[in-house]
């Protein structure tokens, strides 16, 4: 990249006549301004980007003293590594097409690829929803001591995690199946990685110079071949390379691999698995929480292993909203809503993952809520605004009939003197109602009003 490592010039000035390069403020431009080239790395303060800015090259911005940059909705292309090794947060104008960014982080526009993360950051979570980590992402970020990859990440791009000189460990969720050139190379304080056995490709240089390692635990029984610089520049007999349970033989025979010299097998593991499903849950609105344990749910056989749970999602959490308290999942149900939500939940031991479903039904009536004495109806049901009551065995001076809604509030009394007759709910709201006679046989029911 021209001009790398000018960290103390300021500004780059063109002729006016130049054919092919301009300059404003500085900075780098083609003719026509449409193409940003270079802000020199002793630019400061906050950088707005022309509105004539289509393109960001490659080595554009590689400043420690920008505060932040502006991208205007006019640029469309941003190269790999335009923006790495800086110090600035980054913030995009809502109306761009192609980019997004988020506390000062830069996503392409449906963030599912996180392209630049400040050099300031200290600790960092790549949000659930990214897939892939751009080439140089957070290249340079030497104050970032921490750094969370979800399960949603597939590929870990070149460069990502270069130079982030207080990293101390990595674990990279079974989801990734690649991991780039120089991805963690100069990770000087690097003690321990976990590359798990979805990795098919790891890219040449990715360990390079991290000289702290100590353990590397790999998940794949075939050892990848890979190029000979991917562990390059670090004492290979003070790092211990943990491989499945098996395996070591082939590791003591497969280039590059070999070069370690303790290599140690890992006891045999076994997967998480679905001890008894989930049961689906039928409730009435306002119902009591539920506490399930999710003991009974998950098992792994490795005494050893520790099981993690969490809530992968709910499709309605109006219906009924959940907690975790340890192995404890707690289901709260709605006292006003009625409907249908489905919750997953998953189950994490040594990187592996399994997850089971199941349905919350509010509201609506039951099989048992149906299965009344046969004499004793309420009909047609759901109604739009009326609806006729059956009774049995109706005592000479009447009996009164309760109608309210959810929450107890009374919409209706009457005396009911027939066998049967019409209760007329017209101009109520619709929703459910309840409907108690105070009759033997007869149990409370639900009337829904569309």
């Amino acid at each position: 990249m021209a001009f790398y490592p000018c960290e103390k010039l300021k500004d780059i000035n063109v002729d006016k006549n130049n054919l092919y390069f301009s300059s404003n403020d500085g900075i780098l431009f083609d003719k026509n301004q449409t193409a940003l080239i270079i802000c020199p790395q002793g630019h400061q303060g906050n950088y707005d980007i022309p509105t004539s800015v289509k393109l960001i090259k490659k080595g554009a911005f590689f400043s420690r003293l920008l505060n932040s940059i502006n991208i205007p909705s006019s640029v469309n292309s941003i190269e790999n590594e335009a923006i790495s090794f800086c110090n600035a947060s980054v913030f995009v104008d809502v109306n761009n097409p192609k980019y997004s960014s988020k506390e000062g982080v830069l996503y392409n526009k449906d963030q599912t690829e996180l392209l630049f993360c400040p050099s300031s950051k200290s600790k960092f979570t790549i949000p659930v929803g990214v897939k892939t980590i751009g080439d140089g992402a957070f290249g340079g970020c030497g104050n970032l001591t921490s750094v969370t990859i979800p399960n949603s990440v597939t590929s870990i791009g070149n460069y990502a995690f270069n130079s982030c000189q207080g990293i101390e460990n990595v674990e990279i969720p079974s989801s990734v199946t690649s991991i780039g050139e120089s991805a963690f190379t100069f990770c000087y304080k690097l003690s321990s990685i976990k590359i798990p056995s979805s990795v098919s490709y790891i890219g040449d240089w990715a360990l390079n110079s991290c000289t702290k390692l100590t353990s590397i635990t790999v998940g794949q029984i075939v050892p990848l071949r890979i190029e000979k610089n991917v562990f390059k520049n670090f004492d290979k007999n003070l790092c211990t390379l943990y491989v499945p349970y098996g395996s070591r033989s082939a590791y003591q025979t497969a280039d590059q691999w070999k070069d370690f010299i303790n290599i140690v097998e890992m006891p045999f593991d076994h997967d998480p698995y679905l001890k008894n499903p989930f049961q689906n849950i039928s409730a009435k609105p306002g119902a009591k929480e539920q506490v399930i344990d999710l003991k009974t749910i998950f098992a792994d056989n490795d005494l050893n292993d520790i099981i993690t749970y969490s809530v992968v999602s709910n499709t309605n959490d109006k219906i009924a909203t959940t907690k975790l308290d340890g192995a404890n999942l707690v289901v709260t149900f709605s006292s006003t809503e009625i409907g249908n939500t489905e919750i997953s939940i998953a189950a994490t031991s040594n990187g592996k993952q399994i997850q089971s479903n199941f349905k919350v039904n509010l509201g609506f009536p039951t099989l048992n809520d149906q299965l009344i004495a046969v004499e004793n109806k309420v009909y047609p049901n759901p109604t739009s605004d009326k609806f006729k009551v059956r009774l049995s065995n109706i005592p000479n001076d009447g009996i009164l009939l309760n109608v309210t809604d959810l929450t107890g509030r009374p919409i209706l009394n009457k005396v009911i003197n027939h066998q049967e007759e019409w209760i007329d709910l017209k101009g109520q709201t619709p929703g459910v109602y309840l409907v108690r006679v105070n009759l033997k046989g007869f149990n409370i029911q639900k009337v829904i009003l569309k």
